[in-house]
């Protein structure tokens, strides 16, 4: 059963977005994603990661209203997916070692002369092409940090408050 999102004592939508946004008139980017049992650490968040806080309130109220959490409340936040990112430090050296290692006394200045504008800008083209290859392959991550949780307190039928919340 689907249930129409409602709220009580003065919460809005709009009173969300505001508290969410710090008072600006747009939300912060990320992926919206909720949680029902917040006092088991291990379990993930579920459902699905919304671009927009509404459509994750919608489908966490829905999931609370049929049963599925234990508390009065379930808690939403912004995904902040994990990007991975090529170090053209670890790069260099890996192949100044590899050189040395084959070319021992040949190879002792190889990359020396590399500028930390060379460096940036291999990092930059690398970073671009890893990008590139995670997109075509589907592969970019689904996890990563969480930042801007709420508890959102609810009854059956409306939410009635939304606070920060910290772990």
């Amino acid at each position: 059963m689907e249930y129409e999102l409602q709220f009580r004592n003065g919460v809005t939508l709009e009173s969300i977005t505001k508290m969410v946004s710090g008072n600006s008139e747009t939300v912060p980017h990320g992926k919206w994603m909720y949680q029902m049992n917040p006092d088991n650490r291990d379990e993930h968040w579920i459902g699905s990661q919304h671009d927009n806080l509404e459509d994750c309130l919608k489908e966490a109220f829905n999931e609370y209203n049929n049963g599925i959490s234990k508390h009065g409340f379930f808690l939403i936040a912004q995904v902040n997916h994990y990007v991975p990112h090529i170090d053209t430090d670890d790069i260099i050296e890996h192949l100044r070692d590899d050189a040395q290692d084959n070319h021992s006394d040949l190879a002792e200045s190889f990359l020396d002369d590399v500028t930390r504008k060379q460096e940036r800008e291999l990092e930059e083209q690398l970073n671009e092409v890893l990008i590139n290859w995670l997109t075509r392959h589907n592969l970019h991550a689904t996890f990563g940090e969480l930042q801007n949780m709420f508890k959102v307190s609810a009854s059956f039928g409306s939410i009635y408050e939304i606070e920060p919340y910290y772990e």
